[in-house]
């Protein structure tokens, strides 16, 4: 193998091994600055929930909004 080969196969794995530091970098300093989801007043968080309307009201048997 041409010594230029060795160099190019060398440049190439130094460059994507580069890209993929630099997208992990990116990856977990979102994931650190991003808010964390805020408690409930029972204490579960509103992540365990898919199907919960963050503005959901409720109805009781005489048809009162509460």
């Amino acid at each position: 193998m041409p010594w230029w080969k060795e160099i190019v196969v060398v440049g190439t794995v130094g460059c994507a091994t580069l890209v993929f530091l630099l997208v992990m970098v990116i990856i977990c300093y979102k994931a650190i600055k991003r808010k964390p989801l805020r408690k409930e007043e029972n204490g579960t968080s509103r992540g365990e929930y898919a199907m919960a309307s963050r503005n959901k009201k409720r109805v009781d048997a005489n048809n009162a909004v509460v």
